[in-house]
């Protein structure tokens, strides 16, 4: 009897570990991923333009958003649901997502600064390394957390370093708190919608049922992501600086050495984990295959086009980063509000109707949010945002049986018990 009981004793002691080691890694995997596929450039060019108070309107919402979708995706079937109705918005996610990456990383090439080429070389080899590791059963932590740690190193050794030091004080042109204030519900709404379309976001839901999930996403963008978030409060103004110390045009390509390589570890993550997610999401290899060979050119020629789009202050590549940020503002959150969760509450699959007002919705809003964030009348922003937010007046309330809602606690009779994709 005794026995029986330290062997039950000592087999609940190793696998107490064995979780945590699992929900740390998944926790990590998160929050490399979701740390170049929404920008960590942005918080540099809102200190810019707002002053030092914009990193708390980008950082908040962020890291609140993302962990709440895990939250909120606890019951069965709530994940599998969404991708299986919606796997053209999810894949196109990725898509958008992995082009974004490679148009950073030619971004990075900007002649005069050879350094440049630490990033786009460290992100396509991270990537092909990435890949081949995130594809094993049980090696997503290890790869993650190596990936998540070398990356708070090169952070680190670059605060630490001599190179930390700001060239001189930057002093924003002017600190914009009304502009800001106006900004802030945009954040808001592209941030917390926005995630429900990641397919990475949905593999680790799935891998890690119920509390284990929770904790993986709480501890992945409370704790992990924050941290590296907030090195961009670091780099943030001494980039700046440098900017208007030497008289250039803001760009990454300005960072320090640590920083560049930084950044390709993180945009060859973020490619690896888009293109493993949708290969073992519901379109399966087909749409990873397609992703993979459309992504890359299309984000490079993006940034080679990106000289020929300036418009007024803004630089042709910070004109097209704005534009990719343009998907996660506007287009991405608005299918999420007007297609995934109509009024009825359910997770449907969309009607002729809900994509018809969806696109009526973007096209009716897009001039707004271009003259918010292209021509700095922040003014228009709200307006665009109400347009996208009563739009979903036109899509008819319909009632739906409670286990398919999405904020349900109810298991979905389709889908009772969630499978690892891991």
């Amino acid at each position: 009897m005794h026995a029986t009981l330290r062997a039950v004793h000592s087999g609940r002691m190793h696998q107490e570990p064995a979780k945590l080691r699992t929900v740390l890694g998944w926790a990590a995997f998160l929050a490399c991923s979701w740390t170049w596929c929404i920008g960590m450039w942005l918080p540099v060019i809102l200190a810019r333009d707002y002053g030092p108070w914009a990193f708390m309107v980008f950082a908040l919402p962020n890291c609140l958003g993302a962990a709440m979708m895990g939250v909120l995706l606890k019951s069965p079937g709530r994940s599998e649901r969404i991708t299986e109705l919606h796997p053209g918005a999810c894949v196109a996610f990725s898509g958008v997502t992995c082009a974004f990456q490679w148009f950073f990383a030619a971004w990075l090439l900007t002649p005069g600064t050879p350094t440049g080429l630490l990033a786009p070389l460290a992100a396509v080899l991270l990537a092909g390394v990435c890949y081949a590791g995130l594809r094993g059963r049980g090696r997503v932590g290890v790869v993650s957390g190596t990936v998540y740690v070398a990356s708070l190193a090169l952070l680190a050794l670059w605060m630490f370093g001599t190179e930390a030091a700001s060239p001189g004080p930057f002093v924003p042109a002017s600190i914009d708190a009304p502009g800001l204030a106006l900004l802030a519900p945009v954040m808001i709404f592209g941030f917390a919608l926005s995630p429900y379309l990641d397919l990475t976001f949905h593999r680790a839901r799935r891998a890690l049922p119920g509390d284990a999930g929770n904790s993986a996403f709480i501890i992945g963008f409370m704790v992990l992501f924050w941290l590296m978030i907030f090195g961009t409060r670091f780099y943030a103004e001494p980039t700046n600086a440098l900017a208007a110390g030497i008289g250039a045009a803001l760009s990454p390509a300005l960072l320090a050495w640590p920083l560049l390589l930084h950044v390709g570890m993180q945009l060859g993550f973020t490619i690896a984990a888009h293109h493993t997610s949708v290969r073992v999401g519901p379109t399966g290899g087909r749409a990873g295959a397609g992703v993979l060979l459309l992504s890359a050119p299309l984000g490079v020629a993006a940034a080679v086009a990106a000289p020929h789009l300036e418009i007024g202050m803004f630089t042709g590549a910070e004109v097209v980063y704005r534009g990719f940020m343009g998907f996660y503002g506007l287009v991405f959150p608005a299918y999420v509000w007007l297609c995934v969760i109509p009024r009825s509450g359910a997770i449907t699959r969309p009607s002729p109707r809900h994509v018809l007002v969806f696109v009526g919705a973007v096209l009716a809003a897009a001039p707004c949010f271009a003259l918010g964030f292209l021509k700095d009348r922040e003014e228009f922003l709200p307006i665009g945002l109400a347009i996208v937010l009563l739009a979903r007046l036109l899509i008819p309330a319909t009632p739906a049986p409670q286990p398919l809602r999405l904020l349900s606690n109810e298991p979905d009779p389709a889908h009772p018990d969630q499978g690892s994709l891991a």
